[in-house]
């Protein structure tokens, strides 16, 4: 599918073993079907040829802006009839928007599938943009814009781009500007609507808990029908595309917490028979411990970067090297450019052994396994690949990096043994100071408390090829020692880098042989993964092949038990934890929860930051973390879920014979949370930032988990969250994002409203969100908003235990 259009193909993404089938309906919907019954799930996928680099300049974020006017209604579905209608189902729909594409998805439990993709298919070809939806519609993509451009990482990416891509229509945000959206009329995004949206100019990908043969007959059913436009060639061959070469570097001023050093490279295109052997190569470049680029620089004497972030990135003209550093304190950036040249040539020369090969190609095969698990998440990852290069491209992906040889990785990285000719780098820092689940029959457990204290749970369903495991501790920070706050989650990041026998590079390349990683931390990067730090426990996730399980299990037990804490590998983390905490100390959201959390929880531990501050995680050493850590990890103190297509009772026998052996020492005895007593009347706390957008926090306490009306509590907070949702996002375009949520300790709980808005919105937004938490004593939920609750809260618990080391966080986490 190189340069031909898009087609509309669905992906029903699933964990299973059974080959893809792909086909093409007579409107040119080309269809992919992947089968498996993992879980009882099914998410489709539409890929719509659509971006901001098929946008003219005056209507730049016409693309975003529509894909919020599709769930406004169609010919036959109000607003009410389509998102509303997934969650009456238990399902899930959501959207994004890229420079080369726009994806829609929908996730449902198997047995409503079919309502998912009649609802997604109307929403594609029947969407009638209604004219009362606008402004709402622009009143939120303007409060996504003002979020977004309150983040740092927004902007630089934004600046790169408009940098690297100059004089092409990739240098476009896909946001758009906020002065283009104020003023694109309906009409502008209406006829781009009609031009772009259309079967020939789309790809659908499903994948899931079904039978083809069934699949055929839904899929031709509900797209089969739409008429194929003309559409061939249009807006691309007018448009100038990013051709790379030479060498530029510029210098961006931004409000950052720390220095960026950015570097585009362009490589092989995606259809290059060499293309294979830079996959490979980058997976390298990313090795901890091992990989050349790594140590030149992050460690040593040239070490320049205190975060280093390599990936590919595939265009339709071709792929780029994009290299992103957060540099240490007071690095010059003409120094730090070269630091980088220097690595890359390092890496060309200093090539991984044909053993190091296939421990790389056995990585790049677990995340695609894992990947497949999560289902929509498979599409979410894959979107870019799927809509550019197409689907056969991603489904050979793995097998073509498993045929690259020694020889040909050292072809395939030679042209960049001459410091690399092409190049656009981008150094940007701050501004110069001035004065002025539902169970399957196959499913099977085990739960075992041994006799040292550690509680086991163990998972086994055969319909996976993927072992998972996630070891919880209790008390964080409870735990953690007056002026040592955050030690937990500094001993957790210092895991990797080296435990009993491995050093960084032995940690790394066994976790390679075996396709496992590991998480040890919330990743500030990646908004939205449901695994947010606590400071009520932390956790280690972690997954394999499930073909190497107790090997696996074996590697988890040393890196828990047998953490090295060298000097080293405690300042390196020391740096990224700093640049971590100069990015949240950035984010108004963080601040306004911090806010609350300190004036709700007087003092307590629910009121300490996980990550610590900049004091305490610059006075602690590696005799601290080493004294900590044993007692911490005490098994009194933890439990350890696992998921695995083994025997449950075999994989109790292998925790037996390594967590299980560990000696049962006293966990920490640290403070405890008082139960918090609600004010008579509303407290207000204030924190000025200099942002476009302000956050409104809400909080107030509720019963606890072990209380009667626990679930009544939690179905009235998803009702609560759709009206603040409805009504101030929807009706009055004040937001994008609004919501309500619960949390729990022990003996209370406790109810969260939050809210991202424009400054001058402020009293309006506040009033409105207090008029809802009064208005739900005078308007109990109806039957209608009941069942919706009941079946979006089951279809999220179904989405989040999609993947097996999913399943073991929520497991070890209830436990």
């Amino acid at each position: 599918m190189r340069k031909s259009l898009l087609t509309l193909a669905m992906l029903l993404v699933a964990s299973g073993a059974a080959a893809a089938d792909s086909y093409t309906l007579n409107n040119g919907v080309q269809v992919v079907t992947e089968e498996s019954h993992a879980s009882p799930m099914v998410a489709a996928m539409v890929f719509v040829r659509a971006g901001s680099r098929f946008e003219s300049p005056h209507i730049n974020g016409a693309t975003h802006f529509l894909e919020h006017l599709l769930f406004n209604g169609t010919a036959a579905r109000s607003q009410a009839e389509i998102e509303p209608r997934i969650e009456l189902f238990g399902g899930y729909i959501n959207a994004f928007t890229r420079k080369e594409m726009t994806g829609y998805l929908v996730l449902m439990p198997r047995e409503y599938i079919d309502t998912g993709l009649a609802v997604m298919s109307d929403m594609l070809f029947n969407s009638i943009l209604p004219a009362a939806k606008v402004e709402k519609e622009r009143g939120i993509v303007t409060e996504e814009i003002r979020r977004d451009t309150d983040n740092s990482d927004y902007q630089v990416q934004k600046a790169f781009d408009a940098f690297r891509y100059r004089g092409t229509p990739y240098a476009r945000p896909v946001l758009g500007e906020l002065n283009i959206i104020a003023t694109i009329s309906r009409e502008e995004v209406l006829d781009y609507y009609q031009t772009w949206y259309v079967p020939n100019n789309m790809t659908v990908l499903v994948m899931g808990d079904f039978e083809s043969a069934a699949m055929r007959v839904s899929v031709n059913r509900f797209f089969g029908g739409a008429r194929p436009g003309p559409v061939e060639g249009i807006g691309v061959t007018a448009q100038e595309e990013y051709a790379g070469g030479g060498q530029a570097f510029e210098t961006r001023y931004l409000e950052v917490p720390d220095a960026r050093l950015l570097v585009s490279i362009p490589t092989f295109h995606w259809d290059s028979r060499v293309f294979p052997a830079i996959e490979v190569w980058v997976e390298y470049l990313n090795q901890p411990g091992r990989s050349p680029f790594l140590q030149t620089v992050k460690e040593g004497a040239s070490a320049v970067a205190s975060r280093a972030y390599i990936s590919l990135g595939v265009r339709e003209g071709g792929t780029e090297l994009e290299i992103d550093l957060t540099l240490k304190p007071g690095t010059d950036s003409a120094a730090a450019l070269a630091v980088v040249l220097r690595g890359l040539v390092r890496a060309a020369t200093d090539l991984p052994d044909p053993s190091e090969i296939a421990g790389l190609v056995t990585a790049a095969k677990a995340e695609e396994y894992a990947l497949k698990e999560r289902l929509h998440y498979y599409g979410i990852m894959r979107a870019q690949r799927i809509g550019v290069a197409g689907w056969e491209h991603v489904a050979k992906r793995v097998e073509q990096m498993g045929a690259v040889t020694e020889r040909d990785l050292r072809d395939a990285v030679a042209m960049y043994r001459d410091c690399c000719p092409e190049y656009h780098a981008m150094y940007v820092t701050s501004p110069p100071v001035t004065t002025a689940t539902t169970l399957r029959s196959e499913d099977r457990y085990a739960y075992r408390v041994f006799p040292n204290g550690l509680t086991a749970i163990v998972k086994s369903n055969a319909d996976s090829r993927m072992f998972g495991a996630t070891v919880m501790f209790r008390n964080r920070s409870a735990s953690e020692p007056p002026g040592r706050e955050g030690i937990v989650d500094f001993c957790q990041r210092v895991l990797e880098h080296g435990a009993g026998d491995y050093d960084e590079a032995g940690v790394s390349r066994r976790l390679a042989e075996l396709g496992a990683s590991l998480t040890v931390t919330d990743n500030p990067y990646i908004p939205y993964d449901d695994f947010y730090t606590s400071p009520q426990f932390s956790f280690i996730k972690y997954k394999a092949l499930d073909e190497s399980a107790s090997e696996a299990l074996s590697l988890l037990y040393t890196l828990v038990t047998s953490p090295r804490f060298e000097e080293g590998a405690v300042e390196q983390v020391r740096g990224e934890m700093m640049a971590a905490l100069g990015m949240q100390g950035q984010s108004s959201s963080k601040e306004a929860r911090s806010e609350l959390y300190d004036e709700m929880f007087s003092g307590g531990p629910l009121a300490h930051n996980e990550m610590g501050s900049p004091a305490s995680i610059g006075r602690l050493t590696a005799a601290d973390l080493r004294t900590f850590w044993p007692t911490y990890a005490s098994p009194r103190n933890m439990s350890l879920a696992v998921a695995t297509g083994a025997e449950p009772e075999d994989v109790m026998q292998w925790i037996g014979r390594t967590f299980g052996s560990v000696p049962a020492l006293d966990p920490p005895v640290g403070m405890t949370q008082a139960v918090p007593t609600d004010p008579e009347s509303v407290v207000h706390r204030h924190r000025e930032m200099d942002k476009a957008q302000i956050q409104i926090y809400i909080g107030r306490t509720v019963s606890g988990p072990g209380a009667g009306d626990a679930a009544a509590v939690q179905l009235m907070t998803r009702v609560l969250s759709e009206r603040l949702a409805g009504n101030l996002r929807e009706k009055q375009g004040l937001a994008y994002s609004v919501g309500a949520g619960v949390g729990y300790a022990p003996e209370f709980g406790w109810l969260v409203c939050r809210m991202g808005t424009g400054a001058d919105n402020y009293q309006v937004a506040l009033d409105g969100m207090l008029g809802e938490l009064a208005q739900m004593q005078n308007e109990p939920p109806t039957e209608l908003e009941l069942l919706r609750a009941k079946n979006r809260m089951r279809g999220r618990m179904l989405m989040r235990r999609l993947a097996r080391e999913n399943q073991c966080y929520y497991m070890a986490r209830n436990e």
